[in-house]
């Protein structure tokens, strides 16, 4: 059983939207200094590069386009269950 033609355009439109815009090349985050700072419960925004975050700026009248909160490192969560 082939694609339909609904599968088709879904599948072009989804790579069209997750396609590179290469408008966030500039990077000012330091990795290195940011895992040291960084603590729990921090929220970290994200401006990203790609259509669909341009669209989420765009919406949001934002210039990030994605948040994180942040919850800790795995190996510091000391009950198994939840780990």
């Amino acid at each position: 059983m082939g694609l339909r033609i609904s599968d088709f355009f879904s599948n072009h439109l989804i790579n069209w939207l997750m396609e590179d815009t290469g408008t966030n090349r500039n990077t000012m985050t330091d990795f290195e200094r940011l895992k040291h700072e960084i603590r729990l419960c921090d929220v970290i925004l994200v401006e990203g590069a790609n259509r669909v975050s341009d669209v989420i700026k765009m919406v949001t009248q934002s210039r990030w386009s994605h948040a994180a909160l942040y919850v800790g490192r795995l190996h510091d969560i000391e009950n198994n269950v939840l780990r």
